[in-house]
This record gives structure tokens, sequence and C-alpha cells, in this order.
């Protein structure tokens, strides 16, 4: 999903007294999510960029139904969704 033009979610957070973690690199991953976890007096905002072009799962291809979901890479090429989306 392409975010351009959204807020900034972890200070949208902080404006609800909400403290958020921001995940830019996979290699701040473990050490991001652990932080968020160890937090204890509410909830804790995750925010976590994933590059454009990658395949994040599970995920819903356009077009397709909620059962259709995909939890692992396909197998086969998928077929292009028919109808609007």
């Amino acid at each position: 999903v392409d975010l351009i033009g959204n807020p900034d979610f972890c200070k949208l957070a902080g404006a609800f007294g909400i403290p958020s973690v921001h995940i830019k690199r996979p290699a701040d991953v473990t050490r991001m999510v652990k932080k968020a976890l160890a937090y204890r007096d509410g909830p804790m905002l995750i925010h976590a960029e994933c590059i454009k072009t990658d395949n994040v799962f599970p995920m819903i291809p356009a077009g397709a139904a909620l059962e259709d979901m995909l939890i692992e890479p396909p197998k086969h090429k998928l077929a292009k969704p028919t109808g609007s989306t």
C-alpha cells in the first residue's frame, strides 16, 4: 500500500496518549517488537514499514474474496482478478 499523504501514525497515536514504535528496517523488528510487548500500561501502536514490492502474508489478492486469503506464497502463478476491485 502506498502511504503517500497519510498522517504520521506514531504522532497521531501520541496525540491520543498512545505510545508507539516505528519499524523502518528489518534489523529493528526484534528489538522494537520486544519493546512493544514489554509495555504493560495499555495499548501501543506498532508502525511497521514494508517494502512496497514485497509480498506480506497472510494477504488477500486484489479482487479476491476473504476465503481466498493466501497464508503463504502460492506454488503456482495466480490468475488475474476479474470484475471490479
